[in-house]
């Protein structure tokens, strides 16, 4: 960050700093509506964009951990991946 950058900031946060005020949220996003209908509302919307977001990761999860074990079961060289996705055991010549 430039020097002027840096000035900058520091004026933005000594105006905050001098005028608390401006830094406070509205009325209804501090709580005094917090019994209605709307704050209700929002609440289950984070609640859905959370459980969202974590059924996402654990997929992604998931996804690397089965590709692990398949990549832990062609190791050996035994195995082979058919185009449906199968993994088969090579025959073995017993003679």
């Amino acid at each position: 960050m430039k020097t002027g950058g840096k000035t900058l900031l520091a004026l933005a946060g000594l105006a905050v700093l001098g005028l608390p005020e401006a830094a406070l949220a509205c009325e209804k996003c501090f709580g005094a509506g917090a019994d209605g209908a709307t704050a209700q509302g929002i609440s289950l919307a984070m609640l859905a964009l959370i459980a969202l977001t974590g059924v996402v990761w654990g997929g992604l999860g998931m996804f690397f951990v089965n590709i692990r074990k398949r990549a832990r079961l062609l190791e050996p060289g035994d195995l082979v991946v058919t185009e449906t996705g199968d993994i088969l055991a090579l025959p073995h010549d017993e003679t």
